[in-house]
């Protein structure tokens, strides 16, 4: 990918191609340099971009520059990743760029992830999340936004993006004393053969609000 930009960026300057038109050959060349781990580069690019870039996209390659700082903080371990978390996650939220590192899945899970740990732009990192489907760069991370949040300290609780599924009066109580024992027995498996099986019904997943 970084070398077809490089090559179409050569030919659009020996074309002489307007600045503002080269921006959008250029907007690949960050991606590249941050998968090389050149984090200086990718900032600098980006930074020039936004320079040359017309008004109404030059904020964009800006948030993308703020947003390269924030990752190599992270990866680095540096001291102001936070900080740096806090401004790129802000000026994306200004511009309302859920997609931000668009081509950068991963980078942008492990972003979403420090950020809800540390408590971050929650909010908007959460609908992030949600409308691009990302996956946790670990299963261990409390804080992210998961689908389905089973609570079974106490009274057995069910959430479904956030919201606690309420159950009818009709509620089958076989899956609820499956999904009990099951937290009680994590090593627990469920064999074919096994009562508890149950098979998934239409009239099942009407006993519970909330679910799709």
């Amino acid at each position: 990918m970084l070398a077809h930009s490089e090559l179409a960026i050569a030919a659009a300057r020996r074309a002489h191609v307007p600045a503002t038109v080269m921006a959008f050959a250029r907007q690949l060349l960050p991606t590249g340099y941050v998968l090389r781990g050149e984090f200086e580069l990718a900032i600098a690019e980006a930074e020039a971009t936004a320079k040359d870039a017309f008004p109404w996209s030059a904020d964009i390659h800006r948030m993308v520059a703020e947003m390269i700082r924030a990752y190599q903080a992270l990866v680095e371990r540096r001291e102001d990743r936070d900080a740096a978390l806090k401004r790129a996650l802000g000026k994306a939220r200004e511009l309302d760029r859920t997609f931000f590192f668009q081509s950068l899945h991963c980078e942008a899970s492990l972003l979403c992830a420090a950020a809800m740990e540390a408590g971050i732009e929650v909010e908007f990192v959460t609908r992030a999340i949600r409308q691009r489907k990302l996956k946790p760069p670990s299963l261990s991370i409390a804080a992210w936004p998961w689908p389905v949040r089973i609570h079974g300290f106490g009274a057995l609780a069910i959430e479904h993006d956030g919201v606690p599924i309420a159950f009818s009066g009709k509620a089958q109580k076989k899956p609820l004393e499956l999904i009990k024992r099951m937290i009680g027995d994590p090593a627990l498996v469920v064999s074919r053969a096994e009562t508890w099986r149950m098979p998934l019904r239409s009239s099942a997943r009407s006993t519970m609000t909330g679910l799709p």
